[in-house]
């Protein structure tokens, strides 16, 4: 069983509203899932943003536009394949 992720304060909204590219900690504040759901998601391809390279410890920048679509997308229902 997986436990819920808090919703983001209104600091991290914030700080969080001044950008266009989020790290997968801040897009999983954002969608209230884990990190590794976030990753899942972007390899999936439904998170889009960029990785720094192709090696296994490539950093990944989400876009945060991708992440406000994805939320209109799910709204009033359950997000998909979350754990």
């Amino acid at each position: 069983m997986t436990k819920a992720v808090a919703p983001p304060s209104k600091e991290i909204m914030d700080a969080l509203n001044k950008k266009s590219e989020l790290t997968p900690d801040e897009a999983a504040q954002m969608l209230g899932v884990s990190k590794p759901t976030v990753h899942r998601w972007f390899n999936e391809g439904k998170l889009k943003g960029w990785r720094t390279s192709d090696a296994w410890n490539a950093r990944v920048w989400i876009y945060k536009d991708s992440v406000l679509q994805f939320i209109k997308t799910v709204q009033g229902r359950k997000i998909p394949n979350a754990r």
